[in-house]
């Protein structure tokens, strides 16, 4: 019988690998939009994204982390639970959705926007509604399921993006692309979900109350959270206009699929996380030690390689005319290298039960973020909201810490890290100097080589730094306990 050591690391490696399959995919219709609708049609189409993002938010209701827990728990009651929270997740989105649509036509958006708004309305719709199956996966460590699905629905998106270009058939049809693919997603999982659980519409309304009684601080620490992580976009498109948010757009983008990694692993985690919280203190600190090294061996030479070849990156996925890109990238990755940690932190503090905490947190990343963003954005347009982008998440990030640290006396250790910064250095300055060399050559071909080269020097480095062992990358947690 598998342990479930091994079948987090089974999860991990298959889901990253998946991970790296379809961000390639994701990048790749990235630069196929790009070049194809150019800046100001693409930050239109960044417009309608991030608009239903928000909404999307608002319909969450702290819904799949208070699922995820409940079902860790209450292993005897797990159709109960799951039916029950797609039920109200379908219910809540549909309201939410329609709300949406309704609020659209009341913004100073063209034509084209609001056109794409009620197009897109469907798939994140649909794509909202899977999310709740999601802690089901996570609690029967079966998260390759979901990569499974992320990678056919992704691939069935690239081949229609292409014909869709093919036959120049515009703006509106690329958005209707993204629904389909939001509800082949849907299909996709609820067939996943069957092999574990027959899911069935469900009205336990005492179960619903419970749901909502609990995840009302994490529903409105979400909606503060897409405030501060989503509202850059909508005060950018409003001062500077679609060109800026296609500069600043394409950048954030690959912040978004960058920071999958550590919302993946932590979720796989979430489960034992709120075992341990609530049965023995001390593993659950030691769980978040291994979590947090685990998360740094990557965080940090994704940081250090993005920086030396961020003009690399953007020339390969989106061409010359976003060569602007580049700068907001440098910016923006050191935000995303925050957000690893804040993942695991922030589901720390849910697995505590001290949910209320986040709304704290997160209302303090608001506040900073309104200001910051208005502020910077106006004098510095695109590179001014990446700045107030990172500013807010170092405060984010940091106050979930000094929390951590005063209610259960968490402080990781810091000698991985150290390790890891310097193994990320010298690996950097080595990319670098390659990429000076090979700058003749095409970035489709040095561009890979150059990433190989740095990962292959890093882990070289860090291995004889001590700050990894061959067993460690298949093994996370050496004691955790040998169950099904």
């Amino acid at each position: 019988m598998a342990t479930i050591r091994q079948k987090i690391a089974y999860n991990v490696t298959f889901s990253a690998t998946a991970r790296i399959i379809e961000t390639f995919l994701a990048l790749v219709i990235v630069g196929l939009l790009t070049r194809y609708l150019g800046k100001s049609d693409f930050g239109d189409y960044i417009t309608v994204l991030n608009f239903w993002y928000i909404f999307s938010v608002l319909a969450d209701w702290g819904l799949y982390s208070i699922t995820v827990r409940e079902i860790s728990r209450n292993s005897d009651r797990e159709k109960e639970i799951i039916s029950n929270a797609f039920t109200l997740r379908i219910v809540s989105a549909s309201l939410v959705f329609f709300i949406g649509v309704i609020a659209s036509f009341f913004l100073p958006y063209s034509g084209q926007i609001k056109t794409g708004i009620i197009l897109a309305s469907f798939g994140f719709w649909a794509l909202l509604s899977s999310q709740v199956l999601m802690g089901l996966f996570q609690k029967k460590l079966r998260i390759d399921r979901v990569a499974i699905a992320e990678i056919i629905s992704r691939i069935f998106q690239f081949f229609l993006i292409v014909a869709l270009i093919k036959y120049g058939l515009g703006f509106s049809a690329i958005i209707a692309v993204v629904s389909l693919t939001g509800i082949a997603n849907l299909l996709l999982n609820l067939w996943f979900a069957g092999k574990f659980v027959r899911i069935r519409p469900a009205f336990n309304y005492a179960l619903w109350k419970k749901f909502i009684s609990e995840g009302w601080p994490l529903a409105i620490a979400a909606v503060f959270v897409m405030l501060y992580f989503r509202l850059n976009i909508l005060i950018l498109s409003f001062l500077k206009g679609s060109d800026a948010v296609g500069i600043f757009g394409l950048s954030y983008k690959i912040l978004e699929n960058l920071i999958f990694l550590p919302a993946m692993f932590v979720g796989l985690l979430m489960p034992m996380m709120s075992v341990s919280a609530k049965e023995n203190m001390e593993k659950f600190k030691a769980i978040l030690q291994k979590a947090f090294d685990a998360l740094v061996v990557f965080l940090v030479p994704l940081a250090g390689f993005t920086l030396v070849l961020s003009d690399k990156i953007i020339y390969l996925i989106a061409g010359k005319n976003f060569s602007e890109s580049a700068g907001v990238l440098n910016i923006l990755i050191f935000a995303a290298a925050l957000i690893f940690p804040a993942t695991l932190w922030s589901n720390a503090i849910i697995a505590l039960g001290k949910q209320k905490q986040l709304l704290k947190i997160y209302f303090f990343g608001v506040i900073l973020s309104v200001g910051a963003n208005t502020a910077l954005t106006a004098y510095f347009s695109y590179t001014g909201t990446a700045i107030a982008t990172l500013a807010t998440e170092f405060l984010v990030t940091l106050l979930m810490f000094i929390y951590l640290k005063s209610e259960i006396g968490y402080r990781p250790l810091l000698g991985r890290a150290r390790k890891a910064i310097v193994a990320a250095l010298i690996s950097s300055v080595v990319v670098w100097y390659l990429g000076k060399a090979v700058s003749t050559v095409s970035v489709f071909v040095s561009l890979p080589l150059l990433l190989l080269s740095g990962i292959g020097a890093y882990f070289l480095l860090l291995y004889f730094l001590n700050g990894i062992s061959p067993k460690e990358l298949v093994l996370i947690f050496k004691n955790a306990d040998n169950e099904k």
